[in-house]
């Protein structure tokens, strides 16, 4: 196999040929196969070839573009808008798309309370909160 491990494959008699099957092919790599031949418990030969399985995606055989399939979806989608353009009417049709019109509010001050009296009681209630978690922890021997 491609990774390096052997694997042992059984052969048959058919009129005077042994056949075999090989479906460890599954991850595209070099393969070799090896076979011994023996008679009565003497060597008789060796002999060894090598093959390469492919990763081969049947679905890139073709990479020309379809110009009927294109056109039966843009078929299908007519009725919400689509239409099949030649590449050449491309440039066109992006220069008559134009994006929606949107209003962006763009924040440039950020503040945590909206005056001074908040934020001590925001800051003070924070202090509070870490305090008594503090001394919870100590006193349940956490700390």
């Amino acid at each position: 196999l491609p990774d390096g491990k052997r694997q042992p494959q059984r052969l048959s008699l058919d009129a005077d040929t042994m056949t075999g099957t090989f479906d460890e092919t599954a991850q595209p790599g070099t393969y070799t196969i090896e076979v011994t031949a023996t008679s009565a418990g003497k060597l008789l030969g060796t002999a060894q070839a090598k093959f390469m399985v492919f990763d081969h995606d049947v679905e890139l055989s073709n990479p020309a573009a379809d110009p009927d399939q294109l056109a039966r979806l843009a078929d299908l989608t007519k009725a919400v808008g689509g239409k099949l353009i030649a590449p050449e009417q491309l440039a066109a049709l992006l220069s008559q798309i134009k994006p929606p019109e949107m209003e962006i509010e763009v924040q440039t001050r950020w503040q945590l309370a909206d005056n001074n009296r908040d934020a001590w009681l925001l800051f003070l209630s924070v202090v509070m909160l870490l305090t008594s978690e503090w001394v919870l922890r100590k006193k349940w021997g956490l700390v």
